[in-house]
Order: C-alpha cells, then sequence, then structure tokens
C-alpha cells in the first residue's frame, strides 16, 4: 500500500451504514479484526480505533 501510514477503524461511520450502534463492540469485532489483520498484513503500525462518543466518561 503505497502512501498508506496508518489505517484508521471507522466505527462511527460503519454503524451508520449497517444500522447498528456503534458501540456496540460485539456488532463491530469483526470489522475491526478485519482492519487489524489488514494493517499487519501490509506490515502498518496496529490501526487507530474508532471514536468514542460516551461523554459521561469524560475527565474533568
Amino acid at each position: 500500500m503505497t502512501g498508506v501510514v496508518r489505517a484508521v477503524f471507522g466505527n462511527a461511520d460503519l454503524g451508520r451504514e449497517l444500522g447498528v450502534d456503534h458501540a456496540d463492540f460485539a456488532a463491530m469485532a469483526a470489522a475491526r479484526s478485519l482492519v487489524v489483520l489488514g494493517s499487519a498484513a501490509a506490515q502498518l503500525p496496529p490501526p487507530i480505533d474508532g471514536v468514542t462518543t460516551d461523554r459521561s466518561s469524560r475527565i474533568h
């Protein structure tokens, strides 16, 4: 993959496309695993995981 530095898992975008909650780890597990495996196969650094939108755990 010429020019690719690191992959990012877009859980919010994928969740919206699939109609599932992007925070549902089980629903995203297969896709997340494929991004990790693809990065390893391409000898890239580990991918950046998706966003967290739970504002209740903010650091004050």
